[in-house]
């Protein structure tokens, strides 16, 4: 458990360079320590690709429908690894207060 705060801590540091999804993130919460645990976790189980697609759907949500409904194997592919990251950030990050 320790290392999750460690983490968070090291990825809100002012050195810490916020990726797309915190960036995003911020401006819909505004909470810096979920915002750089969710960027952790995607920088662990996501590409650079997946992360500019998955701050496009948390800037529009809508968009994941578009991709889950999709017939295509990249689309469905990219769900599945969205999900995963999710689940992640569903169990690493947490609220704050």
């Amino acid at each position: 458990m320790r290392w999750i705060l460690a983490l968070v801590v090291v990825s809100a540091s002012p050195l810490h360079a916020a990726g797309f999804i915190e960036n995003i993130c911020m401006v819909k919460s505004g909470q810096s320590a979920l915002c750089a645990c969710t960027q952790s976790v995607a920088n662990s189980t996501l590409s650079q690709a997946d992360q500019r697609t998955a701050a496009s759907m948390i800037a529009e949500p809508d968009l994941y429908y578009d991709y889950a409904e999709s017939t295509r194997n990249s689309k469905q592919a990219f769900i599945d690894r969205y999900d995963i990251w999710g689940d992640k950030v569903a169990e690493l990050c947490v609220l704050e207060g």
